[in-house]
């Protein structure tokens, strides 16, 4: 397909439901969007919180103010019943940091929509989590506490996740602290540890986890 124009959408308005709202642009097949998006709690990349008058209201819904969408885009001469392909060309971070938490109500041992009474835990206390992000690698500095150096793998199914937290772990062993790489991916398979942090959509998220004291002039407590 011949690549089209190129168009820059500057949102006024961020949606959080799909619905007949006005387009915010009109495009043609093959054309290209570039926009600047909000994370999922509504922040800018200087952590502004989203203004009233930027939020889409409903005079008859109670609406959640979550994962704000941009948008409509109008597709011309697109018909009813016609099939649409979108290729996400690029994702550029625009802030050195990031977060990820945890809430109430939420999450895979939680009853599902509608009713969420079916609770095989006690309600989380709602939580939020910083991470450093290297802008020049795209990389997220996923997780790290006084006993463990810990990477994460998200995707599905479950053992890509597997594969993916045991690389970044094994890289890092070998960038960081000098292991030999197949050195690393022995003793991780030793001393190391995983388990499944998320669970939703149904994605999946596998933290590895590799003990400091095996890490060479390491202490805990350092």
């Amino acid at each position: 397909m011949k690549e089209g124009k190129a168009h820059r959408l500057e949102p006024r308005i961020y949606y959080y439901m799909f619905g007949p709202s006005e387009p915010a642009l009109t495009i043609k097949s093959g054309d290209i969007v570039v926009a600047r998006t909000r994370d999922a709690r509504g922040f800018n990349e200087r952590m502004e919180s989203m203004p009233e008058e930027m939020k889409q209201h409903s005079a008859t819904t109670l609406l959640c103010e979550r994962d704000p969408l941009v948008g409509p885009i109008f597709v011309d001469e697109a018909e009813p019943g016609d099939a649409l392909m979108v290729t996400i060309q690029r994702i550029k971070l625009n802030r050195n940091y990031a977060w990820s938490g945890h809430r109430s109500h939420f999450g895979s041992l939680t009853g599902e929509t509608p009713s969420k009474r079916l609770f095989l835990n006690e309600p989380v206390p709602e939580a939020k989590f910083d991470w450093h992000l290297d802008l020049k690698k795209n990389t997220g500095t996923r997780l790290e506490d006084e006993t463990h150096i810990m990477t994460a793998g998200s995707g599905r199914p479950l053992m890509d996740c597997v594969r993916i937290a045991q690389v970044e772990l094994v890289k890092w062993l070998v960038d960081d602290y000098g292991f030999e790489k197949w050195e690393a991916f022995q003793v991780i398979s030793q001393v190391g540890t995983m388990r499944i942090g998320n669970a939703v959509d149904p994605g999946y998220t596998v933290v590895g986890k590799f003990p400091k004291k095996y890490l060479a002039g390491y202490k805990i407590g350092d």
